[in-house]
């Protein structure tokens, strides 16, 4: 079956020789570290879509959709070049990881929680996806850390709201499991 050597739609070819784009047209491989972080980005919101559809609970629906959207800003300073970082409207700064926390305040405030050692993941599919959620972003933070070190990551607040926002999930990640033992004690 011959190929032929047209463009249509998301098949562009471009990459075929191991490349990718930076928004800007800058050129580079993809297992540079950016694009290494932007995948594990784009992994950790694919996970947390697959929570938010398993969920039933609408606020908590709700904040798995605000922290997608955290993300996608997290994504866009990342594949910005230094010129076009300025351009962006809104960028992650010290209130997005204060909204993290206020989630895990309000979360705790309501009790029932008992965080004093570490629980094995797996007690029920819902938490069971948000421990992966939290594990992807540990990997996150991990690679933003790393390009903080190369200078390549100026925005000192991502590497904060990653740390922050792998607590969250896993208060989740309790909190989804003590739901399912107070169903089945009833």
């Amino acid at each position: 079956m011959k190929h032929k050597n047209k463009k249509c739609g998301v098949v562009t070819k471009s990459g075929d020789r191991g490349t990718t784009s930076l928004w800007g047209g800058k050129r580079v491989s993809k297992d540079d570290p950016v694009i290494e972080t932007l995948g594990t980005i784009d992994e950790l919101c694919s996970y947390l879509g697959l929570i938010k559809s398993i969920q039933h609970k609408k606020n908590d629906r709700n904040l798995i959709a605000f922290i997608q959207d955290h993300l996608f800003l997290i994504g866009t300073e990342l594949i910005s070049g230094p010129s076009r970082r300025p351009r962006l409207k809104k960028r992650i700064d010290e209130s997005y990881v204060c909204m993290l926390e206020d989630h895990i305040r309000r979360i705790q405030s309501k009790g029932g929680l008992v965080l004093d050692s570490f629980c094995l993941p797996g007690d029920n599919i819902l938490s069971a996806f948000t421990d992966i959620a939290r594990t992807v972003t540990r990997r996150a933070e991990r690679n933003a850390v790393a390009l903080q070190n190369k200078k390549r990551l100026k925005n000192k607040s991502i590497v904060i709201y990653l740390n922050r926002l792998s607590d969250l999930l896993y208060i989740l990640a309790r909190q989804y499991t003590r739901r399912l033992n107070n169903k089945k004690s009833l």
